[in-house]
């Protein structure tokens, strides 16, 4: 089933305007809570990826295939700062000794993290090596032959073993993320605490579907479905953080 370009964008877009008021309520309007900052920054990264996903729809359906590839390469800076920031978060959500979730996040996410962008610089460098300074039109065959191309643009296929180190950390979040998730519902029994089950799920949808899409192998309604999952994962994020300034939702 085909896509209009403008509705693959337009669902980027939205998550990405939704992720940065996460982002905005988060760190402008907190100024007590240093977990806060962090949860707020790695929805900022978030807003990064997606947004330049529909960027790179949206270059690749006007025609701009080599715009689309040099954003594929912003796409995954975004992915990498997105990974050690939210690393740090759940890591210091999962364990409240602070020095420990710092010693984790820059001495083993952050190397890891490293590796994906040198895995894809790499990847990027062979590629461009093997074109001659011929005609657009050659150059653009060859970036099109040498990736997945789908109804809704062009999807960035990361190298294999890129892939998976992303993967690895992506789980090891999950896992952290779920184990807390189900902690804080058995030890809250009778007051449900509505914050940390709503920014926990949200980071749980979000890391999900970034996992699906990040694949590069799935078009068309699948995909759109994986966003619209995500944007409602940005919304969760969003409708926890405003209420938690307003001071509601937490009363019951």
């Amino acid at each position: 089933m085909g896509i209009p370009i403008i509705l693959s964008f337009s669902t980027c877009f939205i998550f990405a305007i939704a992720a940065i008021f996460v982002w905005w309520l988060s760190v402008r309007k907190n100024k007590n809570d240093h977990n806060f900052d962090f949860f707020g920054w790695s929805w900022f990264c978030a807003a990064g990826i997606v947004g330049f996903m529909g960027l790179r729809t949206l270059f690749f359906g006007l025609g701009f295939v080599i715009w689309d590839l040099v954003f594929a390469l912003v796409d995954q800076i975004f992915l990498v700062a997105f990974l050690v920031v939210t690393s740090y978060y759940v890591f210091n959500k999962f364990w409240p000794n602070r020095k420990l979730s710092v010693h984790i996040t820059r001495f083993f996410i952050l190397p890891l993290s490293l590796l994906v962008l040198v895995f894809i610089f790499l990847f990027m460098w062979q590629f461009t090596a093997t074109i001659n300074p011929t005609e657009i039109d050659d150059v653009r065959a060859e970036i099109i032959e040498q990736r997945q191309v789908s109804d809704w643009g062009s999807e960035f296929v990361t190298p294999a073993i890129a892939m998976y180190i992303v993967t690895a950390i992506m789980s090891l979040l999950l896992l952290l993320l779920s184990f807390d998730l189900i902690r804080n519902l058995l030890k809250n029994k009778e007051k449900i605490d509505w914050f940390g089950l709503l920014t926990t799920l949200s980071l749980i949808i979000f890391l999900i579907v970034l996992a699906l899409d990040q694949r590069g192998t799935d078009a068309g309604w699948k995909l759109l479905l994986y966003r619209l999952i995500g944007m409602a994962g940005a919304m969760l994020a969003y409708l926890a953080i405003s209420a938690k300034f307003n001071k509601r939702l937490y009363n019951n």
